[in-house]
Formats: C-alpha cells, sequence, structure tokens
C-alpha cells in the first residue's frame, strides 16, 4: 500500500467522526465491556473492520478477515505498510554524495 500514511490517517479521522477510534487504539476491548455489552461490542468491531476491508485492496481481504478484532487488523497493516523505506533512503543518500563529490573540484595531488 503505497499511500499508507495518508490512507490510515484518512481511516483515523473517520473512526473519530464515528466514535469508534477505540476499537482500533485498543482502548475499547472486548474483555472490558461485560459479559452484557458483548453482542454490541462485537456488531461495532465488525462494522470498523468492514470499513477497513472496503477501503483496502483485495489482495490484502484474507488476512484482515480472518484477525479476530479491529485492533489487530490496524496493528498488521501498520506493521506491514508504515516502515521506512531503507534501502530508498539508503540510494538517496548515496546520490547526494556522488552528486556533491562530483561537482566540487579537488585541489590534490594531481593538481
Amino acid at each position: 500500500m503505497e499511500n499508507y500514511s495518508i490512507w490510515s490517517r484518512a481511516t483515523l479521522l473517520a473512526l473519530e467522526c464515528k466514535n469508534k477510534l477505540g476499537f482500533i487504539d485498543d482502548i475499547i476491548r472486548r474483555a472490558n465491556v461485560g459479559k452484557d455489552l458483548e453482542k454490541q461490542w462485537d456488531r461495532c468491531n465488525a462494522l470498523v473492520k468492514s470499513w477497513i476491508m472496503s477501503n483496502v485492496s483485495k489482495d490484502l481481504l484474507g488476512g484482515i478477515l480472518f484477525r479476530p478484532d479491529a485492533y489487530s487488523v490496524w496493528n498488521d497493516l501498520k506493521e506491514k505498510f508504515d516502515r521506512v523505506n531503507l534501502t530508498r533512503i539508503y540510494h538517496l543518500y548515496k546520490e547526494v554524495a556522488i552528486f556533491t563529490q562530483g561537482s566540487l573540484h579537488w585541489e590534490g595531488e594531481g593538481d
């Protein structure tokens, strides 16, 4: 997911508007809601998972569908896609170094 940072921020905003942010930041846990609210928690959790599923590519759906809750789905996606591309950063630094060295005039032994 190339646009993870934009997608995640937009999703957080949407979940906050719907008062469902607690399902992905682990504040609203099923174990803490009590027996009488478990069914309601299950419905809200399923709703949040379905919102996430409707906004990701089809190749990610299998992994999302079988996760137990929206919190674990969110963390899995974050772990997979919210990474700094270290290889890309290395190559950019290398290009900058080569460019800088190429544009400098060295006065040394051969001059």
